[in-house]
């Protein structure tokens, strides 16, 4: 499974860079994009790329791809953690350790704003699906290891 993800990742963030594949902008494409990104959180860990390849080939402009990112990892973690403590999974124990690196996440997100009012559109963009490539990359040798 992790090698079919990642070559469809590979395959999508390449295809994007070039300007071969575009997104439209309506409710039925990002519903497919989340119900993915649903299924790859539990199958694979990776629950991200659909929806960076959704907002990429979209091209939306880089604050409303960062901020809808954002939103989406926010929405992510609560559903996840609800799930992770209906389960079980989540002990209190466990919850401690999330709980003591949101200080550093919100520091960590003030940096992050900083840097990223310096960094122009394209680079943006090409980072982005850079890093997109790269977690494609790391997903295809992760399943063949």
């Amino acid at each position: 499974m992790k090698v079919l993800v990642g070559s469809l990742v590979v395959l999508f963030s390449v295809l994007l860079q070039f300007g071969k594949l575009r997104a439209p902008q309506n409710s039925v494409v990002t519903g497919v994009a989340g119900f993915l990104s649903g299924i790859l959180s539990t199958s694979t860990s990776m629950s991200g790329p659909p929806v960076l390849i959704l907002l990429a080939g979209q091209g939306l402009p880089k604050d409303q791809f960062r901020k809808t990112l954002a939103c989406f990892f926010l929405v992510l973690g609560l559903v996840s953690a609800l799930f992770l403590i209906a389960g079980g999974v989540m002990t209190v124990g466990r919850a401690r350790y999330g709980l003591i690196s949101i200080p550093v996440v919100f520091l960590a997100a003030l940096v992050g704003d900083k840097i990223a009012a310096r960094v122009p559109q394209r680079p943006f963009r090409v980072l982005a699906l850079a890093t997109l490539f790269l977690a494609g990359m790391y997903s295809i040798v992760s399943g063949l290891t």
